[in-house]
């Protein structure tokens, strides 16, 4: 997998991550405003938001699947990190990305590339809720279940485009948390999060 390739899946990853952690009631895409509305409302509420977390990336090119786990943590105002079992690691804020691959660590701010600097706007709608901006930025296809709500999101950005083709985010509909981000990749490598023992911490608790 090219190295650009994996920074944007991982950038996408975590933005996706923190606009998705809730969810409204919303069972059709014309409800797709009202959801929109109450995740506003839902998110403000979140100061910290811990789960366990097995990842799968398949690569193409090596036709191979590749697995890991490890933990996830979320900070109020803008503290993201995603700690592997087997040493490696992400940390993002709205100013830093910090990623250890292989043994191998890249330190980047999102204003140093265009897609990194599109992806820190998104990571800030999401510390605010202002999430009617990302219509600038993603078509979105909006569905429902008994037990799960489905979003799936697909790049409007040409450069974007060229890596990620969609986003399908799957959450549990009872609880209004995560199950599984898979993200598609247009040269037909993919990766996937499941989250587990999901714990959400609300402000003042």
């Amino acid at each position: 997998m090219r190295a650009h390739s994996n920074k944007t899946y991982l950038v996408y990853f975590f933005i996706v991550l923190l606009c998705m952690l809730f969810s409204s009631d919303a069972n059709a895409q014309d409800e797709l405003p009202d959801f929109i509305k109450r995740l506003k409302l839902e998110i403000v509420s979140v100061n910290t938001i811990t789960s366990e977390v097995g990842m799968q990336q398949y690569v193409s090119s090596l036709s191979k699947v590749c697995s890991n786990k490890g933990n996830f943590r979320y900070e109020r105002p803008d503290m993201i990190r995603l700690d592997f079992e087997n040493g490696d690691y992400i940390r993002m804020s709205s100013d830093k990305f910090t990623m250890k691959n292989g043994g191998r660590v890249s330190c980047l701010k999102p204003a140093s590339t265009p897609v990194i600097k599109e992806m820190s706007l998104l990571f800030n709608a999401c510390m605010s809720g202002d999430f009617e901006q990302l219509t600038s930025f993603f078509h979105m296809d909006y569905n429902a279940n008994l037990t799960e709500c489905i979003l799936v999101l697909k790049p409007l950005d040409k450069k974007s485009n060229r890596y990620i083709k969609d986003i399908t985010i799957e959450f549990n509909r009872q609880d209004l948390t995560i199950n599984t981000i898979h993200i598609n990749d247009n040269s037909g490598d993919w990766s996937e999060y499941r989250f587990f023992n999901k714990h959400l911490i609300n402000a003042g608790n």
